[in-house]
């Protein structure tokens, strides 16, 4: 008896805890005046519409990024399955968009004094700050682009594993495990 009351109390406990780590503490609700701020700042920096225009960008860029590794013998069905892809998934980050943009506000005024918040909506309302965010998009493209190489060589390790844990899990034939390391060599080569 006393076994069982020790197991339901852990498995209490088991329980208690796992529900306290799938839930973050509530964060103290930030000051309102730093809080409005901080929405100021987030609008003075483009709102919604700058942020989808850098979550396009980087959609973009991958989409080229995927396409560009694709190996030559790869259908044109491959292609349109991956520019359908790379829209869809751009598609539902947008939808978060605005709330995406109040989450950072209460970050900013979480960690951000009134000073800095008044200094940093000034900057972002200046011709500087504004001439460099209608850059953003093509800079960000840009550099993804240009790190691809360094991107492949780094998760190169990580999608090796992959692929052997999904081929496990999956049960792949070797014909099926050749083509997966064949596309894995092609998008992240290991030398």
């Amino acid at each position: 008896m006393k076994r069982m009351q020790v197991a339901i109390v852990a498995a209490g406990l088991l329980a208690a805890a796992s529900t306290a780590l799938a839930q973050p503490p509530a964060a103290p609700a930030p000051d309102p005046q730093r809080l409005e701020l901080a929405r100021e700042v987030m609008q003075a920096n483009g709102g919604a519409e700058a942020l989808q225009a850098q979550l396009k960008g980087m959609f973009g860029a991958m989409s080229k990024l995927t396409r560009s590794v694709m190996p030559a013998d790869s259908s044109p069905q491959a292609a349109t399955i991956t520019d359908t892809l790379m829209k869809n998934m751009q598609e539902e980050e947008l939808k978060g968009a605005a709330a995406m943009l109040d989450d950072m506000a209460s970050v900013y005024a979480e960690h951000l004094t009134t000073p800095e918040l008044k200094d940093m909506l000034a900057y972002s309302r200046s011709p500087t700050a504004q001439s460099i965010r209608a850059k953003m998009p093509a800079i960000m493209e840009e550099s993804i682009m240009h790190q691809a190489p360094l991107i492949k060589r780094m998760t190169s390790g990580a999608v090796k594993t992959a692929v052997e844990r999904t081929c496990a899990e999956s049960h792949c034939t070797a014909d099926q495990r050749q083509a997966l390391n064949a596309i894995v060599e092609k998008v992240a080569p290991s030398s």
